[in-house]
């Protein structure tokens, strides 16, 4: 439906919300309110009842802990589901509805419920415990072959059963604990609500506190607790929170009636969880099947993502938001992308990379003596942590180099913003961007991002990227005047002059001693070059009439959206 789309279809379904609602008034009974401080039938509570106040504050402190724990679904079942922009939509699906369900089922359960205080806090700690209790099921099962065949790191997901798994994960995680924390609900109204007249003023400061803790819980845990303490660390935080609310209230109840068994089981379940949860490195090292003999990783974790590289004998690939990026050595065709540009330009003194992964495509973009200066714009900052980790391993590898030399500026950031603020012009700009089906790709492969890309070349500056799609052609050439397609290696070149393309003299400047020394650290021999641009390659100038078809757009990134949009490869020729 596209983004426009979609809004009509909110305001029609809001429409007809206010539509309903003005059907069913007359239906409501037309007898006035009571009176002011006209007690209901509902009982005062047990003697040491809480007030309003400290409900309040468990409101809050339960609405951080729910909010909280789907960050962490989000981060987890995020990576399960390699960054898919269907992934976040389930995941709130799936939670949205868990808890619509056990607020209507705690509605019907709650007039059997004589301490709502202890039901609360026993609800509390029982969907710490249930979601904690899924996270470790999950990360014992994710090496087990059946199910690493089907949600592994090592494959690669674009279709409709892996996103189907997807869903069987994300009820199976998110439900249950969503259920339980929604019953919670209605045991409030029935703790709080003394008096009929004063039933909208304690319902909206009872949502209030839910509100404010369902902020805090979004804020703290992801910027700070993921940031600091990783998935595992947070998991474990979050479970003591539980625990410390029940804590509490055992020490507050054994003044009335005792310490209950069931508290004191369900303390006990969760300190035992504390304990043999593991650790971050543990956690993500089996999620990415770092298991064999011989094998390490090279973890790293903050707020912006998730980052291993899974080495064996000092080689392997590093994973990105669940699916592999790139690797050390470097691949061919990244060193490839990062060499094209410059080798193409006459003189390419400043030239800037969006994408980082393992450093290939920055690192080849520095090949040349004249470049003065390389910028890297990396969104995921744990990429230059790992990077760092392996320069400390091959202090003569290509990444150690990339680290140490001071041309390249290394950045963590948005590479759209950065082309939009830094004010600068660039004589090539490369972007090796995150794959086509990873959520908020289309934000680099748009005809608005191509403008702006355009917008901040120097004369004759050149522009290179891939070309995953027909419709990143077809937005591509819509863009820029003069665009040659490179193949079968699928990179496309443009520029708002011609291009100066001769591929034997390309193929010669990339056979010269300078890049052979330059690639050679990089572990990559430039003679398999000819065979990425060994077919002849499609060129397109002002004259060349375009084709009609699809484009990419900022609001309607159709290849992001993959179920209803099929991706076409750009085979075959386009004239």
């Amino acid at each position: 439906m596209g983004f426009e789309g979609s809004l009509h279809c909110g305001f029609v379904l809001n429409l007809l919300s206010a539509a309903a609602a003005l059907l069913a008034r007359p239906c409501l009974s037309p007898h006035p309110a009571p009176p002011p401080h006209a007690e209901s039938a509902t009982p005062r509570g047990q003697p040491g009842a809480l007030g309003l106040p400290a409900w309040t504050v468990l409101v809050f402190l339960s609405g951080f802990l729910i909010v909280a724990l789907e960050i962490l679904w989000v981060r987890v079942l995020g990576i399960a589901g390699q960054g898919s922009a269907y992934a976040f939509p389930l995941i709130l699906g799936v939670f949205l509805l868990a808890d619509g369900a056990g607020l209507l089922f705690g509605a019907r359960w709650v007039a059997r419920v004589r301490d709502p205080r202890r039901a609360f806090i026993l609800l509390q700690g029982l969907a710490a415990l249930v979601a904690a209790l899924t996270l470790l099921g999950l990360w014992l099962i994710y090496p087990w072959p059946p199910f690493a065949a089907a949600m592994g790191v090592d494959a690669v997901r674009i279709n409709a059963a892996s996103l189907g798994v997807l869903a069987l994960l994300a009820a199976a995680l998110v439900g249950p604990p969503a259920f339980l924390l929604g019953m919670s609900f209605p045991l409030v109204q029935k703790a709080v609500q003394r008096d009929l007249a004063s039933v909208g003023f304690r319902v909206r400061i009872v949502q209030l506190g839910n509100i404010i803790g369902n902020a805090a819980g979004s804020l703290t845990s992801g910027l700070v607790m993921l940031h600091l303490l990783g998935t595992a660390g947070t998991t474990v935080a979050l479970i003591l929170l539980a625990g410390l609310m029940l804590v509490w209230w055992t020490w507050f109840s054994a003044s009335e009636s005792g310490r209950d068994r069931l508290e004191v089981a369900l303390a006990a379940a969760l300190a035992a969880l504390v304990v043999v949860f593991p650790r971050n490195e543990a956690w993500w090292s089996r999620i990415h099947d770092v298991d064999e003999e011989g094998e390490t990783g090279l973890v790293a974790e903050d707020r912006s993502g998730v980052v291993v590289l899974r080495l064996k004998n000092g080689e392997g690939p590093m994973f990105i938001s669940g699916h592999a990026q790139s690797r050390v050595p470097f691949h061919p065709h990244h060193v490839f992308l990062g060499a094209i540009g410059p080798a193409i330009h006459p003189m390419p003194k400043e030239v800037m990379v969006i994408g980082v992964g393992s450093g290939g495509t920055p690192y080849a973009a520095g090949w040349r003596p004249e470049t003065r200066t390389v910028r890297a714009i990396e969104l995921v900052q744990p990429v230059y942590d790992v990077i760092r980790a392996y320069a400390a391993l091959a202090p003569d590898s290509a990444p150690a180099w990339l680290a140490r030399d001071a041309r390249f500026e290394l950045m963590v950031g948005d590479g759209r913003r950065e082309i939009f603020v830094s004010g600068r012009r660039w004589d090539v700009i490369e972007a090796d961007a995150i794959l086509l089906y990873t959520s908020h790709s289309g934000m680099l492969y748009s005809v608005e991002f191509l403008r702006q890309v355009q917008d901040n070349l120097k004369e004759g500056g050149i522009f290179a990227q891939w070309a995953p799609t027909q419709r990143v052609v077809q937005s591509f050439i819509s863009v820029f005047p003069h665009v040659i397609l490179l193949r079968p290696i699928s990179v496309l070149i443009g520029s708002t002059l011609p291009i100066p393309w001769d591929p034997d003299e390309v193929l010669a400047r990339l056979d010269s001693a300078v890049f052979r020394a330059w690639a050679e650290r990089a572990g990559v021999d430039p003679r398999t070059f000819a065979e990425l641009i060994a077919a002849p390659a499609v060129v397109w100038g002002p004259e060349t009439v375009r084709r009609e078809g699809e484009v990419n757009t900022d609001l309607f990134p159709r290849d992001e959206y993959y179920l209803n949009n099929a991706v076409e490869w750009p085979h075959g020729t386009w004239h």
